[in-house]
C-alpha cells in the first residue's frame, strides 16, 4: 500500500461536501440556512444545495423552516 494520503474529497466525492460535513462538525453546532453555509464555506449556492440533498437523504442532516428559510442542522442521532 502507498504510504500517500488522499484527499478527503476522494473518499466522500465532493469538495463542497467535504466544506459541509467540517462545518457542520466543528465549530459551533447550530442550524445554518443555505446562503449562509454556501458563503461560509465559500463555493456555489447550486452545488451546495446539491450536497445537502445528499446528506439530508442519508440522515446526516436535518431541516426545518423558519421565516421562509430552510435551516439544516447535524441530526445528534446520525
Amino acid at each position: 500500500m502507498s504510504s500517500k494520503t488522499f484527499p478527503l474529497e476522494k473518499i466522500f466525492g465532493s469538495r463542497t461536501r467535504v466544506k459541509i460535513i467540517t462545518l457542520f462538525t466543528t465549530g459551533v453546532k447550530r442550524p445554518y440556512y443555505v446562503r449562509e453555509i454556501a458563503r461560509n464555506i465559500d463555493e456555489r449556492l447550486n452545488a451546495v444545495r446539491r450536497e445537502l440533498g445528499i446528506l439530508q437523504k442519508v440522515g446526516m442532516l436535518t431541516t426545518h423552516t423558519n421565516k421562509r428559510r430552510k435551516y439544516y442542522e447535524l441530526n445528534p442521532n446520525f
